[in-house]
């Protein structure tokens, strides 16, 4: 194998805690958007642009992330995914599956719904406009969908450059070698 090629086999963990917790870099990337969208959100209630003042912006960022993203997106998936393909047996034998978010399934749409829900309480229990805070929350989910979507396609393997050695003739790395592309040979050197 060429060592100048790079072979992309990365553990989606960091740090493993015990054998059922572990610190993984998807986990990390989901607290990364919630802090960069709070940082965000606060500069935006500061100058008086966001209806969730600047004293309860921690609280109403931590509910969202953990009532919206979190919880939405674990009944998304299971509600979406998990029972349509295996069916309620499964899910009544053992209900507490919810809540192993460590097995994988985070579904967005559940989490955009769950978001939806949350803070349309929170308008109607602060009286404040529920589109407001959503048009808030527009502003910062990109920087969410980036952190957490970046990342999941580069640890996933499912985002990869490619450089053809006819532009750079002579040249035989193509800056990685990803074998879940499907533009890997024999042996894991990149197709050129």
């Amino acid at each position: 194998m060429n060592p100048t090629v790079y072979v992309h086999d990365l553990d989606p963990v960091i740090w493993q805690i015990t054998d059922s917790i572990a610190l993984r870099w998807y986990g990390l990337a989901y607290l990364m958007g919630f802090i960069g969208g709070y940082y965000l959100l606060s500069w935006l209630s500061r100058r008086k642009l966001y209806p969730v003042p600047q004293d309860r912006m921690a609280d109403f960022v931590t509910y969202v992330a953990i009532f919206g993203v979190l919880i939405g997106g674990r009944l998304g998936y299971v509600l979406f995914y998990q029972i349509p393909n295996h069916g309620w047996s499964q899910f009544l034998a053992d209900p507490l599956m919810v809540l192993r978010v460590w097995e994988g399934g985070m579904a967005s749409h559940g989490g955009m719904i769950g978001v939806g829900l949350y803070t349309f309480y929170y308008a109607w229990k602060h009286r404040v406009k529920w589109v407001a805070l959503l048009d808030g929350l527009a502003i910062v989910a990109p920087v969410g969908l980036f952190f957490s979507g970046a990342w999941q396609f580069y640890q996933r393997g499912t985002v990869w450059a490619h450089c053809p050695a006819r532009l750079f003739p002579g040249n035989d790395f193509s800056g990685g070698a990803f074998p879940g592309s499907g533009l890997v040979r024999a042996g894991g050197l990149p197709y050129l």
